[in-house]
């Protein structure tokens, strides 16, 4: 069985597909030694600025533990201030 539209115009073959994009090949850059040795010195200086912010906050760390320790060892012998009233002694003569 055939649809009207079929009969009155036959058979047709599938379009060809469409012609594929033909692709360029742009060659990329090398890069010279010179790049290549600013990229390694660049690499290593920024590993040493993280290895030193490391080591900083850890000694500052212990700085501070340090100090706050000695702080209290200080503070430990005072007395706390009272709120009472002092007591003068009473004066002679009076």
């Amino acid at each position: 069985m055939t649809v009207p539209h079929q009969q009155a115009y036959g058979h047709r073959p599938a379009p060809p597909p469409p012609p594929r994009p033909t692709i360029y090949q742009v060659p990329t850059p090398r890069d010279s030694g010179g790049m290549v040795a600013l990229r390694v010195v660049a690499y290593v200086l920024t590993s040493l600025a993280s290895l030193l912010f490391i080591v900083l906050v850890i000694y500052g760390y212990v700085q501070y533990q340090q100090a706050r320790t000695a702080l209290q060892d200080a503070l430990s012998g005072l007395q706390s201030p009272s709120v009472a009233v002092p007591q003068f002694p009473s004066q002679p003569g009076g």
